[in-house]
């Protein structure tokens, strides 16, 4: 009886793990695929070169895009 239940709490840890991997997984996807977007807009950003508006700092822009996905 006390193997069955030791059995069966390790069966559930198992799975809880798999779980918890495999959301983090997901997010560390979900972050690759904003820091792609960050460097693809701070890449068009920089693109543009003098425009009629001043030039903004990096981190600035950042902000700027940061506020638009919001």
């Amino acid at each position: 009886m006390l193997i069955d239940q030791l059995r069966h709490d390790f069966e559930e840890l198992k799975m809880d793990s798999q779980d918890i991997l495999a959301d983090q997984d997901e997010i560390n996807e979900d972050t690759r695929l904003q820091l792609e977007l960050i460097n693809q807009s701070l890449a068009e950003l920089q693109a543009k070169g003098n425009s009629a508006q001043p030039q903004t700092k990096p981190q600035q822009q950042f902000l700027r895009a940061m506020s638009l996905e919001e």
